[in-house]
């Protein structure tokens, strides 16, 4: 599949634009605890729903993950797992809740003999 463009990895990109645009300029050993939980407030305040915070900081922790791991770089992801737990404690971070897939009011059932 290599060549085409899936959603999955536009998501991927636009996530990591995000966090280039927002965060580009750190230097990774100033994304403290306090940085990150100022970071997920204030992509909480752009309108980031808990889902979204939840990647977003998810990616930051591979980033600093593979660095230290690949690179040598003496950082520790840490500081992004107590980030987290605060910006959970906030409700900044959660879960999706389940989608309903069902027809809303108005809306037309698909047709199923056309299926079978």
């Amino acid at each position: 599949m290599r060549g085409r463009e899936t959603a999955a990895s536009r998501a991927k990109a636009a996530t990591l634009a995000t966090l280039k645009r927002d965060l580009g300029k750190e230097k990774i050993g100033h994304l403290d605890r306090s940085r990150l939980i100022d970071y997920g407030k204030m992509r909480a305040e752009q309108g980031a729903g808990p889902v979204i915070l939840g990647i977003d900081i998810g990616v930051i922790k591979m980033i600093i993950t593979h660095a230290a791991a690949v690179h040598g770089l003496d950082i520790s992801p840490e500081p992004v797992d107590l980030a987290r737990v605060a910006l959970k404690r906030l409700g900044l971070i959660g879960k999706g809740t389940e989608r309903d897939r069902r027809p809303h009011h108005g809306r037309a059932e698909p047709p199923l003999p056309l299926l079978r």
